[in-house]
């Protein structure tokens, strides 16, 4: 599903359903393949070693942060360990961040000596990787229901996920195919939106009004 999200996220310059940036995330304890999945999805535009491409993690700094949803616009970002970004960037109130990342960035500031700035904006899709759950970094917070509207979690140790065996032993045979051989999803993709973007749009139609319709799918999302 995630790589159907990120394929999805390709086609946000050409059809606009909403301006939000939606979140991705799936969250869990270590060891249990997260990382490796944000490296997977990352292959399909380019490298996927972290801070090359579009795939970044917590090190990465707040501004710069930023810089790659605004680069990646209309596109998809690869954060790895979000939650352990904003707390290294010392990120008391996480929700709201999340928030303005959710809401397209745009917002304007100003220095000491009273200059204001125009910030980045982007309209994209964000896939994360998270130890924790969002709730248990930005819960308590008055924005928290407005906040989930925007975000898919799954969790890692969902019994769905793991129906699928003896797959491990290829884990460093995967990890090479992707360090020598990427990249290729992206031009196709944008070859098939060429091709067939009328297709897709009107499909998409239909489904965001069934959605958004359906009394049985809205009493869901409510």
């Amino acid at each position: 599903f995630g790589l159907a999200f990120a394929a999805a996220g390709y086609m946000r310059g050409y059809i606009t359903v909403t301006t939000l940036t939606p979140f991705y995330i799936l969250y869990g304890k270590a060891h249990m393949g997260k990382s490796k999945t944000c490296q997977l999805i990352a292959s399909l535009q380019g490298n996927p070693i972290k801070g090359k491409g579009n795939n970044i993690d917590w090190n990465t700094t707040m501004i710069g942060f930023h810089k790659f949803l605004a680069n990646n616009n209309h596109g998809v970002l690869v954060v790895d360990e979000l939650d352990n970004l904003f707390l290294k960037n010392n990120i008391a109130h996480a929700a709201t961040m999340i928030m303005d990342i959710t809401n397209g960035g745009g917002r304007a500031y100003s220095d000491q000596y009273r200059n204001t700035y125009q910030g980045e904006s982007w309209n994209n899709s964000v896939i994360a990787s998270t130890n924790l759950r969002i709730e248990d970094v930005a819960g308590g917070t008055m924005k928290e229901q407005a906040l989930f509207t925007r975000l898919m979690q799954i969790d890692v140790e969902d019994s769905v996920l793991h129906n699928y065996t003896g797959g491990q032993y290829r884990l460093e045979e995967l990890t090479q195919i992707m360090n020598e051989n990427y990249g290729h999803f992206y031009p196709k993709a944008i070859e098939q939106i060429k091709a067939k973007g009328k297709e897709y749009k009107a499909r998409l139609k239909e489904l965001f009004n069934e959605l958004t319709s359906d009394i049985k799918l809205v009493d869901l999302q409510n």
